[in-house]
């Protein structure tokens, strides 16, 4: 017999133990998915830097060119203040979500100790009654030698 088997809310405790596994798959979910914007918000803030030195490297400058340059960075700086308002807001949800991972670990980590205890007082009480039985036949030895 395991502790498992024989503790009273062992189905509490198999629940708790997939609400930790799911939120656990969640969080990792959620962590590739914030890497993955960040590293977007990287090659966009690469971009800028990039059109910037190119322009900054060139000699002479067409009104055209300049009127591009200036679209480009005022287009390139709404997605990357867009991308940096996904990125702040997932990782809000990251966090929220890292949280309810450790909220289940223990709850998990309770259900566990309380499974242990019970376990602990069952083989106490098996051992308190085979000591009892040991006793009791070691007494009716000792009467019947007498």
């Amino acid at each position: 017999m395991t502790r498992d088997d024989r503790f009273s809310m062992s189905a509490v405790l198999k629940y708790r133990k997939n609400i930790e596994e799911g939120a656990a798959r969640d969080a990792a979910s959620l962590r590739k998915r914030l890497e993955d914007e960040e590293l977007l918000l990287m090659a966009m803030e690469g971009r800028k830097e990039s059109a910037i030195v190119q322009y900054r490297e060139k000699t002479s400058h067409a009104v055209e060119e300049i009127n591009l340059l200036h679209s480009f960075l005022s287009t390139i700086d709404i997605e990357i203040a867009c991308q940096k308002k996904k990125v702040s807001e997932m990782v809000k949800n990251y966090d929220r979500k890292r949280e309810e991972l450790i909220s289940a670990a223990m709850d998990k980590k309770i259900m566990e100790t309380m499974r242990d205890r019970e376990w602990d007082q069952f083989t106490r009480m098996i051992w308190g009654a085979e000591q009892k039985n040991m006793d009791e036949v070691a007494i009716n030895s000792y009467c019947r030698n007498q």
